[in-house]
Parts: structure tokens; sequence; C-alpha cells
């Protein structure tokens, strides 16, 4: 049953009054005529500038006026007076409706009683809904819904008809162009859409389905006047988006899933989409990509515009951008960072009051029940920050891992930054910057051709590989400095950088609860004078490179100095173990020590730990007597190092390690890209078992207990004034990498 259906059976019913919130009086009000010609009854329409009058007359005409109509009071006697069957229209009635109109209330309420024994009818029309408490139970409330696709057809088909006296104006619609131009209308008011294609017309002469951004244009509006979302008028499109193929056969595929072929062949519209992974590798500019590809309007949510300093208006903002987004719909809600904006809500009741968490819930509740198209695109760097009730299947359709570009796709991207600032690519060896540019994300490609822009730009040359080259070498990728680990490991970690011209050198200083730690990476030379200006704590565990050997003995006295394999596995080589396994708990901190303790080695593991890691045991006869989990966990960079693996001596040789090695590892690839661990090649059985997991050699590593030689006195204070005056000679430039605020 339609709504014109409705009204009619709720008429003939002698339902007294009737409240229909809508804008469109105009619909509203053809409706009800249409109604009352074959009911046979008179319509009558009120307002207060010109109080009752017969329903669609002009508002030029003084015919039939009564002034003291206008009065609502006065009003409400005249329907009582009218003796015949009829329909009182009354428009934009809201504003008496409120606690100060008690007397507007109570006759209202009266006529309501009057009414069910006449054949009269008293229609509200209204925009807002404000029905007072007295009346709740005497009024009917209706929302009137937006033109279809079937109203905006017809409207259309007059407009083209109107226009055929006109040679000049081109009508240039054929079947797919017209099932285009009326789906970027869904959304707009018969007004609305009435003036938008009659702008078109006026504008060009002409109409066609190349008029859709006229179409979202108008709808800009809609949005503009809400305060609560933005409109993003983009003109990016996947061809300059590199990679991620998957994704775009994904998003092409459902790029015609809002057309009528596609409801006929019983195809439900698509709900959204989540993308997560690293920064700056093309989340974003996909959101924008997927509006040019489906010809649909893109707004953005912006959950920092949500929350109200009153109670409740947080919610209610919420549901107000919700109505906002269907009443423009079909079109595309981005939802960009949703793991910041919703990071909180899990503890909400202890800092805001549970603000978050009832936002949360409501964008969760409607993004299940959503029956408007509007298609959610949400991006996310930190899947451990985000509710798994947002996750499961239902709420979203598909969920994409956005990874750092391969080589091939990292040469495209270079493509596209080259055309993209008026260079030829053919110019450019595009392999062999993909080549020199491993780790780097697509924001890093970008801001390396920035940079060599620049370079050329002041020695008066034209761009080349070789500027580009002599970028990508100044830059150290956010992927290999592992700058984005977790923040509370960070503040715990000084980080210094030497870099010049032929010399990049990374120092790792870190203080935890399992001691000091020192890692090295890059060229010797550049550590070198890392070294020399800021050696670090005096005892630390350091672990280097094999070619470092040389430069850190000058520097540190190393004791059970050991060759270390680094091994790593991905999703793609993993080859799990099935064994009798379990997940381990803050509870069972206790046998954890227990066991770790029964090879004589101190161990002191808290439940917190535990908890904040990932740990699986094996036990035998209740007691624990394996165990593996992790050392190093980080989320934000989709990377894990497996460690603490550990049997019992009377249990060894059972592949209990291995079992547990492999629980530890198949859970961390659910949401890292990279799990290691190190492992003594003199230990064979070790080495084969992560061998049979998928586990690679991916480098080797010398570990060991580090002394520092100068650690006080003046000698050392002199040496590193020196140092500083030749002008940090061995390593360039040398700088502080300071934890986020």
């Amino acid at each position: 049953m339609n709504l014109q259906q409705e009204v009619e059976t709720l008429i003939r019913a002698r339902y007294p009054i009737l409240y229909i919130v809508s804008v469109e009086e105009t619909r509203v009000q053809n409706m009800v005529t249409e109604i009352a010609q074959r009911r046979q009854k008179k319509v009558f329409e009120w307002s207060y500038s010109t109080g009752i009058i017969p329903a669609g007359t002009s508002i030029q005409s003084q015919k039939h006026r009564n002034a003291a109509t206008r009065d609502p009071i006065t009003a409400l006697d005249q329907v009582i007076e009218q003796v015949e069957p009829a329909i009182f229209l009354f428009k934009d009635f809201h504003p008496f409706l409120t606690k100060n109109n008690f007397a507007i209330v109570r006759k209202l309420k009266e006529i309501a009683l009057h009414l069910k024994n006449s054949f009269k009818t008293v229609i509200l029309v209204s925009p807002v809904m404000e029905i007072p408490t007295e009346l709740e139970k005497e009024i009917t409330l209706l929302n009137f819904p937006l033109p279809g696709r079937d109203d905006l057809a017809a409207l259309l088909d007059r407009i083209i008809e109107d226009v055929k006296q006109f040679h000049q104006v081109k009508i240039d619609l054929d079947g797919t162009g017209r099932d285009r131009l009326l789906q970027a209308a869904l959304g707009l008011t018969l007004g609305e859409a009435e003036n938008v294609f009659a702008k078109i017309i006026v504008k060009d002469e002409r109409l066609s389905a190349e008029d859709v951004n006229e179409v979202f244009a108008e709808k800009q509006q809609i949005i503009r006047k809400s305060g609560l979302l933005d409109y993003y008028a983009t003109d990016e499109s996947f061809e300059n988006v590199g990679g991620l193929t998957i994704l775009k056969e994904w998003l092409q595929k459902r790029a015609v899933a809002f057309t009528d072929q596609a409801r006929a062949f019983g195809l439900p519209a698509p709900k959204g989409i989540l993308m997560l992974g690293v920064q700056g590798c093309g989340k974003s500019l996909c959101a924008k990509a997927v509006s040019s590809l489906w010809q649909l309007p893109l707004l953005r949510f912006d959950m920092g515009k949500m929350f109200g300093s009153l109670v409740g208006s947080s919610e209610e903002n919420v549901r107000r951008a919700i109505a906002v987004a269907e009443s423009v719909a079909p079109a595309i809600l981005w939802v960009d960072e949703i793991d910041k904006a919703f990071a909180g809500s899990q503890g909400s009741g202890a800092t805001d009051g549970g603000t978050t968490a009832r936002v949360f819930g409501t964008f969760l509740t409607w993004l299940s029940e959503k029956t408007a198209p509007v298609f959610v695109v949400a991006t996310a760097n930190d899947i451990s920050q985000l509710p798994p009730e947002l996750l499961r299947k239902g709420r979203l359709d598909e969920i994409f891992f956005v990874d750092l570009p391969g080589e091939q796709e990292r040469a495209e991207i270079f493509r596209i930054h080259v055309a993209r600032r008026k260079r030829d690519p053919k110019q450019f060896d595009l392999a062999r910057l993909g080549a020199a540019s491993k780790d780097f994300s697509g924001a890093e490609i970008e801001e390396s051709i920035n940079s060599a822009l620049y370079d050329a730009f002041y020695a008066s040359q034209e761009l080349s590989t070789e500027h580009v080259l002599k970028a990508i070498g100044e830059t150290v990728p956010l992927a290999r400095t592992l700058g984005q680990l977790e923040p509370m490991l960070f503040r715990q970690t000084d980080w210094w950088l030497s870099s010049s011209a032929n010399n990049q050198g990374l120092m790792l200083h870190s203080r935890g609860g399992l001691g000091n730690a020192t890692f090295a990476m890059g060229e010797a030379g550049a550590l070198d004078a890392l070294l020399t200006l800021h050696p670090g704590p005096r005892q630390t565990f350091l672990t280097c490179e094999p070619h470092h050997l040389e430069t850190m003995l000058r520097h540190f006295e190393l004791e059970q100095r050991q060759t270390m394999i680094r091994m790593h596995v991905t999703e793609s080589t993993f080859q799990p173990i099935d064994g009798p396994v379990r997940r381990l708990t803050a509870e069972d901190a206790r046998a954890i020590n227990r066991l770790y303790r029964s090879d004589g080695v101190p161990s002191f593991y808290s439940g917190r730990q535990i908890e904040d890691s990932i740990y699986f045991g094996a036990e035998r006869d209740g007691e624990l007597i394996a165990v593996a989990g992790t050392h190093v966990l980080s989320s934000a960079s989709e990377i894990a190092v497996v460690g603490n693996v550990y049997t019992h001596a009377r249990h060894r040789g059972q592949r209990y390690a291995q079992c547990t090695t492999s629980a530890v590892t198949e859970l961390l690839l659910r949401s890292c890209r990279d799990v290691v661990l190190s492992v003594d090649p003199t230990n064979s059985p070790a080495v084969r078992a992560y061998q049979r997991l998928g586990y690679a050699e991916a480098a080797r590593l010398i570990e060991g207990a580090a002394t520092r030689r100068d650690a006080t006195g003046g000698s050392a204070l002199v040496r590193r004034a020196l140092a500083r005056l030749r002008g940090r000679g061995k390593g360039g430039e040398i700088v502080r990498i300071r934890a986020p605020q």
C-alpha cells in the first residue's frame, strides 16, 4: 500500500486528524485533491497568511477570503461549522502546537472528538514534527516520501514535451543517459528537480546525461544547509590510483547496482566497504575515485562535527546527518579515519559519560538496518582500535587491506604522478624508480616527485630520473623506520637519524620493563657518527647486522655475542599445523613464569603483559608444558615479532613448540602483514620446524649484551664536542625523531 492509498483508507475510516511531515506542500495538496475528488468531498486549505480558502485559490485572488480565519481558533471553529463532507489542509500549523498554545491544543482535541462522527478530516502539513502530549492519541503521523523514479520520469517527460517548441534546445537522452539523469535526481524534491532541469536547459540549451554534475550541485545546496556533512566535488578517478586491482574490480562490478536492471534482477544495493592498512597508500583517494566511477555525490562524515556540549545533542546530530545523507541518496558516505572516530567507544562510560558509545551504537544500528542506497566507504589504519561489532558481515559488504605497493605498482604510481605534472612518463626510467623505492607508500612516492621538482627548478634543469632517484635516496620511508610503532612504545624509545649524501643510519635506544635495548640499521659510517654523539645507555642489549660489527666494537664491549637468523612469514607462505593448544590469558601468568623458571631463567611476567600480547600454550595433565608468545605486536604497522618460545625439558621433541608457534602466527597474520622471529642457526631442529610453518630466512643479525666503552669521563665529552665542531662529518645531518604529542 502506497501513501496515497493509506491516506485515503484513513479518511474513509474517519480518522480525525492526520499529520503529514513533508516540505512538499504542493505534492501533498495534489494528492489530497485527487482523493477528495474520488470521495466527492470539498478541499479547503489554511495558512496563517490566507486563512481558510478553497484549495487551489490563487494567491492574488481576494475572493472567498475571510481574514478572521487567519486566527487558528477561528479557523478551527470554521471546521466545526462546515456541514458538507470536506478535507481541511492546514499548512505549517506546528508553531501553534507548542506548549504555550494550550488553548489551540485544547480546541484541536475537542475537534478530534467531533470529527469522529462526521465526514470531515483535518490534515496538518509541516516540514517538522510537533505533536503535544495531549494530542498523541488523536493524531496519526505519516511521512511523505520524496519523489521516486517514476515521479521524476513523469516530470522529465513533461519538461521535454514543453521544450519541443523551442528548436534551439537539444534533447540528447538515450535509455542509459535518461537512467543516469534520473538516478542523479533521486533525493531531490519535485520542485528542486524541476528547477535544476530548467537551469540546465537555460544554461546549455540542451539536456543530456553529461549534465549529472549540475544535478549534484543542487544536492550540494541541501548538504550545505544541514551544516553536518561536507560535500566533496572530486575529479579523481581510478586512472589516478596505482595498483589495488582487486578493489577496483570489486567496485567496477557494483557500478551498475543502482540501476533499474539491477533491481529487476534482484540485486540489493551495496552497503559499503572498510579499507584498512598502511598510511599514505591511497585509501582516501579510492573513496574519491568511487564517486567518479559510480557518478554519485560524495559526502564526508566528520565525526568531530557530531559532538555537541548538550546532553543528547551528539546523538541527535548523528541522526540528522544520516537523515541528510539518505535524503540525497543514492550517495556515497565517506567516513575517514573511523578508527580514530570511535577509538574510545569501549571505555566511553568512564571518559565522556557514554556519549561516544551511544553515537557509535546509533551509527552501527543504521549500518545494519538502512534501506536507503547510501554506500559507506570507511577508512582506518589501526584495526585494533575498531570494535568487533563493526567488522561483522551485514554491516559492511567487504573489508579490504591496503598494503604497501609492489614494485610494478610503484612504477605505475610514478607514471601517474609524472603525468599529472605535465611530463612525459616515457622520458623516465619508471622500472628503475619502482625498484629504488622499496617500502615507499603512494604518498611518499608523490613527495619524492615534489622534492625532485624543487631540486630541478633550483638548478634550472628539467626534471629527470636522476633527480627523482636522488630524492628517493634522501627519504627513509615510514615502513622502514618503524616510526609508527605503538605510541606507548614510541615514547619509551629514542630515535636518532644520521643522513648525508652518501650515508644514512638509524639508531634506536629503547627503555622497557625487560631492560634497555639498542637496534642499529643503515650504513656503518652513519652509525659511527650517531654513536659518537649519542651513544645511548651504558648497559643495553644490542642488535645489529654483520657489516655493523666492526663499528659496534669501537663503541661497545659485546658479551655472549651470537649470530641469529631473522625469519619471516606472510599470509601467502604460512603453513599452519594443528595441535592441542589454547590461548593464554592473564590468569595463566603464574603458570607461564613457573614454566620459564624451570630452566633457571628469572621470569616476572604480569597478567597485564599476557593480556596485551598474544600467547598460546600446551598442557599435559593440567600442567603448562609449552608456550609461545610475542615480543612486539604493532597493529598500526602490521608487524609482529614472535618470541618467548619455550618447551619444558621433559617434553621437547614432540612438536609442542611448533604447534604453539603456529597458533600465535595464525592469529597475528589476521592483522599483520609480516610476522618475524629470530632463531639460533645452530639449533637445526628449531630452524626446520619454523621452515615447515612457512618461515624463511630474511637476514642474519648479531645480538649480545653490550657495555659502552666510554661511559663516563672527560675524554668522552671532549671527543663528542670535537665531533660537533667537525660538522658531524662522519654522518652528515643528525636529528632526533621525537614521539608524537
